[in-house]
This record gives C-alpha cells, structure tokens and sequence, in this order.
C-alpha cells in the first residue's frame, strides 16, 4: 500500500486531493476523538446524576436522627 499516492475525492461542489497516508490519519484522529469524547461524556454524565455519589435530605435527616438517638440513650 503506498501511503503517499494522492486520493481525490469529492465533498459536496469542491474536489479534494492528499495523501492516502494523511486521509488515514485524520480518520483515525476524528474515530479516536469521538470515543474519547463518548467516553468522558459518560463518566461525567454518570458521575454528576448518580443518586449514590451525592447524600439525599432522607439520608441526612436518617443520619441525624441516628446520632441523636444513640445520645439520648448513652
């Protein structure tokens, strides 16, 4: 495969001509990027909406009446 012959191709009015071997890499840069991207959104996504990762008024309020139950009976 000869990574320096020209491809010329056709987006939309305008023809396009460059190396085989650039039109590969900026392929594999835009899929890498977009997975990256799928992949953070998730984890952030994930993270900020998770019901575990953030205390609940219920689970506060528990939490309260636990510490305080436990001193009343000491």
């Amino acid at each position: 495969m000869d990574l320096k012959k020209n491809v010329k191709f056709k987006i939309g009015s305008e023809d396009w001509e460059m190396p085989l071997g650039v039109l590969l890499m900026l392929i594999a840069v835009a899929l890498i990027l977009m997975i990256l991207g799928a992949y953070l959104g998730f984890t952030f996504g994930e993270r900020q909406f998770s019901s575990s990762s953030l205390p609940t008024l219920e689970s506060i309020v528990a939490k309260t009446a636990e510490h305080f139950a436990g001193n009343i009976q000491a």
